[in-house]
């Protein structure tokens, strides 16, 4: 019977199974029990493998195509960037315009220790920051797709042939043997800037209205600095009507503009025939001056270029600052998006740094202005907003409404002093309607760029 029962409960559903029931049933109620540390350990171990599934599932999740776990951390890895502005400068057009001259990286990649690569183009914009032209560098550097710059590459605009159209260098690596041009002239110095193995090649660019156009042949330097490798000022004859010199050692080429040909070409230059360059062009020469700031040890640091109009006006083409010296090859920073005439260019007294503010003095547009640079960050630090909408909004927020400025009234503004906390006390003087004459004083801090302290009279 029971034979007949252990049968039937081996072929049911539950159990079917198990051949052996009763045999089971006894090594279960005499098996011996584990101890709780191996159960803790086998615990332990099972969930650092379920965590570490966890996260190496989560981290391949993460990870873009093409990009190992070692990249992810790490601060040097190659990343991929498209259309990035890598550098800008803000200049000016032969009428005037202000544009924004920028190096765009339209597609590359980034590398902390390297800088950029890739696809690269300059960009030109207008104040509205629509697109007036375009340059693709490969169509510049000729068999070179892509292009490599620094992290801390700047660009910088120059007049070289003093024609009222700005200009810009930049460079590459030399990966090529020099152009015909560059052969058939027997200059030794480019010579030698050619056969030295850390040789950059530069083109200067010319910045038109609405066009970039390459208007020189490659021009070799061998003694760079790391800032000046995509992008640096050359020297220049001023007033020869565009010589451009390089030099190495003793010896120095010239680039001279060909007004016909409206391009940079590659010559021997001898002192008679630089005399007569500087003939034929002196009425232009003549009609341009320059006024420079020293510092203590009688180092020019700071200057501005003018040119004379037909009204005797001397109308602000640029500005330059470098605080180690203008002689230096590296490192002057140019402002050309000043429009007035000028009027003088001193020290401003501060009481926190001697020879560290420059005060420049002109006329605008709508009166007599200044502009404060900080000479050792090589910026603009203040320049009043031209007209009088400004000085009206500044009214409004004291509760001056009863005086109502006319519209583009001339207004006069000047620098009184700076306070040992970087506080400027700028004196004002305007018209107002009901032919009333307004003047005052605020106080503009640097740090925050805020006005107050406004204080003023009024006098019918």
């Amino acid at each position: 019977m029971k034979q007949e029962k252990q049968q039937k409960l081996s072929l049911s559903l539950v159990t079917g199974y198990e051949s052996d029931l009763f045999r089971r049933s006894e090594g279960l109620l005499y098996a011996r029990r584990k101890p709780l540390w191996q159960s803790g350990i086998a615990a332990f171990i099972l969930t650092v493998l379920v965590f570490a599934a966890f996260g190496l599932s989560a981290f391949r999740g993460g990870q873009t195509a093409g990009e190992s776990a070692e990249a992810l951390f790490d601060s040097n890895a190659v990343k991929q960037i498209n259309n990035r502005v890598i550098a800008r400068c803000e200049t000016k057009t032969a009428s005037g315009s202000a544009v924004t001259l920028e190096l765009v990286v339209e597609k590359g990649t980034h590398r902390a220790s390297s800088g950029y690569h890739g696809r690269c183009r300059l960009r030109l914009r207008n104040s509205q920051k629509e697109t007036l032209a375009v340059l693709e560098l490969s169509e510049v550097f000729a068999g070179s797709a892509t292009q490599d710059f620094r992290d801390d590459i700047s660009l910088e605009t120059v007049d070289y042939n003093e024609d009222g159209r700005m200009e810009v260098a930049v460079g590459q690596r030399s990966a090529r043997k020099a152009s015909d041009e560059a052969v058939s002239v027997t200059n030794s110095a480019v010579a030698r800037q050619f056969k030295k193995q850390n040789t950059y090649e530069y083109y200067v660019i010319d910045i038109g209205e609405d066009k970039l156009t390459p208007v020189s042949p490659e021009i070799y330097v061998s003694d760079v600095t790391p800032l000046q490798e995509g992008s640096m000022i050359f020297s220049y004859v001023e007033g020869a009507g565009g010589v451009i010199t390089v030099s190495d050692g003793e010896d120095t080429s010239y680039y001279v503009w060909n007004h016909k040909k409206s391009r940079y070409e590659l010559k021997d230059l001898t002192d008679e025939q630089l005399e007569k360059r500087w003939e034929k062009y002196g009425t232009d020469s003549a009609q341009t001056q320059r006024y420079s700031l020293k510092d203590e040890n009688e180092k020019e640091i700071m200057d501005v270029s003018v040119s004379t109009q037909s009204n005797g006006g001397l109308s602000i083409n640029r500005i330059r600052i470098n605080p180690k010296g203008l002689d230096q090859r590296a490192g002057t920073k140019t402002i050309t998006n000043v429009e007035g005439y000028y009027y003088d260019l001193q020290w401003a007294q501060s009481d926190s740094e001697e020879q560290r503010y420059a005060l420049l003095s002109y006329n605008g547009t709508a009166g007599r202005t200044f502009a404060l640079y900080d000479v050792k960050k090589q910026k603009l630090c203040y320049r009043p907003a031209e007209g009088n909408e400004a000085l009206q909004k500044v009214f409004k927020e004291y509760g001056a409404d009863d005086i109502k400025f006319e519209k583009n009234g001339a207004v006069v503004y000047s620098l009184m002093e700076i306070t040992g906390d970087d506080v400027l006390k700028v004196n004002f003087a305007a018209s107002a309607k009901d032919d009333i004459s307004v003047k005052g004083t605020y106080q503009y801090r640097l740090s925050t760029g805020n006005v107050t302290s406004l204080q003023y009279s009024r006098e019918s």
